[in-house]
């Protein structure tokens, strides 16, 4: 820069080029060109010399509070904030950012029932505790309580005499875990639970079938002061033969087992699963980009099925005014796999369109003799079996279907059918994935399986399905090993170059803590070099202010890393740490 008392802003205030290390702002009157950093065009004269720690640029001109925000993002990152002026709106505070969610609306429910109880089960056991746990899965509309009774002997006259008891209140509609201490290593205990709600119903109760029975380890490899706080934990991979999170929190891995993008052809791929709300959007997974605008009010309910969203719809009579979401024309579907339930008492179908009704469903039936042929004629599967659709009634719960037509067929939209006044879809749905393919009997199996793990649905398939007990892999060979510290169960072998991914939404601070993060984990076989990852994860993005067009950093925060050339690393050693970030200096003219 050849006038560097006009270079812009430094530490937030108008100064020349700083000759130690800064924050530098600048905001231009117009557009301006760049595209390499310190060279300057073919002069040896003008060659930039100094040390660069991050470079971000936007192609809009951002306001003063915003570039307040950066220089604040910067300052705090990099350790400068006791260069910024005392007048700096983030001299002494870190920049947050509030953002709101569309507006969504919901009806209470006018009229309450008696809880309903699903199977029971007990997780964590170890040598003086246990996790007892039980499905919810209807809790009538009303606060729950539910109640865990346990002790060491059978009850005869009712589950009281049971001994102890532990409560939950206010319960959702899932999986529901009461952790219990103070148990006898090597002894065999019985619990059974109770759902209470203020229902008239049945007095508002409902005891689980029967008794649980489960037997205390006799020896453990915790520490004895109890190393797992739960009210803490936000992940917890015992990977027994899958990425599952046993936290509770749902943050199931990915990268081992079979998905949807592995499968050709892959044209649609909409997926309720990890929604909060209704956006104005709804993303196609595809990777395609065609994604489904909403229209009106379609809602997403959150921790609906097996701990995962759903997206709502509800009809009306004008076509204008109904819930549906539609996305650009797909004229050569020939594969389609939906998670869904209609309610009861409409005639919408599966599948609608602007224009035509190939998935015409004018009553109870799946699909109607006004369908298409290409569809009625082809294959058409209920929850892994196989029928007949036109004389088939959609299902009263959530179910798994997979159509293959015989031919090419259309649709665009879920909920609105053209501009009739009837015939809209009304009900809930998990997922939709739509092929241009005629995919082979083995690939339907493996997707019917994915959905039906995924959506807690695989008691619905028949007994004869490929992939009823197991889930299809993504890989080559089984990547769980039965090499462990202790006890039983199964590892991940890592050697062959398999990963495990946590997605986490784009949203990268769900896993930190501060100085109050810790991680855990048991490793047999050790990096070979110094600075080699173990676990990664992404951070902060600037991209969130506007329109991006370059960052450099050179920082790298990013990873848990081996810090020594020890392998394996001696008792007492520390052996991981952050990679250090590098710091640089501006430059002097």
């Amino acid at each position: 820069m050849e006038q560097p008392a006009e270079c812009g802003y430094c530490n937030g205030t108008t100064t020349n080029f700083p000759s130690s290390m800064a924050v530098m702002s600048l905001k231009t009157d117009g557009n301006v060109i760049a595209s390499s950093f310190s060279r300057d065009r073919n002069s040896n004269r003008r060659v930039w010399k100094g040390d660069l720690g991050e470079l971000i640029i936007f192609n809009t001109a951002l306001s003063d509070s915003e570039i307040a925000s950066i220089e604040g993002y910067l300052a705090y990152k990099w350790g400068l904030q006791s260069s910024l002026p005392s007048g700096h709106a983030y001299k002494s505070d870190f920049p947050s950012f509030i953002s709101w969610s569309d507006v969504q609306s919901f009806t209470t429910e006018t009229t309450i029932s008696a809880p309903v109880l699903g199977a029971q089960s007990v997780a964590n056991l170890d040598t003086t505790s246990a996790d007892l746990e039980v499905v919810l899965t209807d809790n009538g509309n009303d606060a729950t309580t539910i109640t865990f009774y346990y002790g060491d002997h059978r009850w005869r006259h009712h589950p009281s005499f049971l001994g102890f008891q532990s409560h939950f209140s206010n319960a959702l509609e899932a999986t529901i875990r009461k952790s219990v201490t103070g148990l006898t290593s090597g002894q065999t205990y019985y619990f059974r639970t109770l759902a209470k709600n203020s229902s008239s119903q049945n007095n508002g109760e409902d005891w689980a079938n029967s008794s649980t029975a489960f037997t205390t380890m006799t020896s453990s490899v915790r520490e004895e002061t109890e190393a797992v706080r739960y009210s803490d934990l936000e992940g917890w991979w015992k990977l027994d033969g899958n990425l599952d999170d046993s936290s509770g929190n749902n943050r199931h891995g990915d990268g081992i087992f079979f998905k949807p993008t592995l499968v050709n052809g892959l044209k649609l791929w909409l997926d309720a699963s990890d929604l909060s709300t209704a956006g104005a959007t709804w993303t196609d997974k595809s990777g395609n980009g065609n994604h489904a605008t909403k229209y009106n009010t379609p809602t997403v309910v959150t921790n609906a099925q097996n701990g995962l969203s759903l997206m709502r719809y509800d009809k009306v009579s004008a076509a204008a005014n109904t819930d549906y979401h539609e996305w650009n024309d797909i004229n050569d579907m020939r594969t389609i796999f939906a998670v869904f339930k209609r309610d009861s008492g409409n005639n919408g179908s599966i599948l609608t369109d602007d224009g035509m009704y190939h998935f015409f469903s004018m009553g109870t039936q799946m699909i109607h003799s006004y369908g298409h042929a290409n569809i009625r004629d082809g294959l058409y599967k209920l929850n892994g079996s196989s029928i007949t659709a036109i004389s088939t009634n959609y299902p009263a719960n959530l179910s798994i279907v997979a159509i293959r037509s015989t031919g090419n067929v259309e649709a665009s939209r879920i909920g609105r059918d053209r501009n009739q006044d009837s015939y809209h879809f009304d009900g809930d749905y998990g997922e939709l994935l739509i092929f241009n393919t005629a995919l082979s009997i083995s690939d339907i199996s493996k997707l019917e399986n994915y959905l039906a793990h995924k959506w807690g649905l695989t008691g619905l398939l028949p007994s004869t399905h490929s992939y009823k007990s197991t889930k299809p892999l993504a890989i080559d060979s089984y990547p769980f090993s039965s090499d462990i510290a202790s006890g039983t169960g199964k590892s991940l072998d890592l050697s062959n170059g398999v990963s495990a991914i946590v997605q986490t939404g784009g949203t990268e601070d769900v896993f930190d803590g501060g100085s109050a993060f810790s991680t855990s984990l048991w490793v047999k076989g050790w990096p070979s070099t110094a600075g080699e990852a173990i676990i990664g994860k992404d951070h902060f993005d600037p991209g969130a202010f506007g329109s991006l067009k370059a960052w450099l950093d050179a920082s790298n925060p990013d990873y848990l890393s081996k810090s020594g050339a020890t392998d394996p690393p001696s008792a007492g050693e520390i052996a991981f740490y952050e990679v250090v970030r590098s710091i640089g200096k501006q430059p002097s003219c």
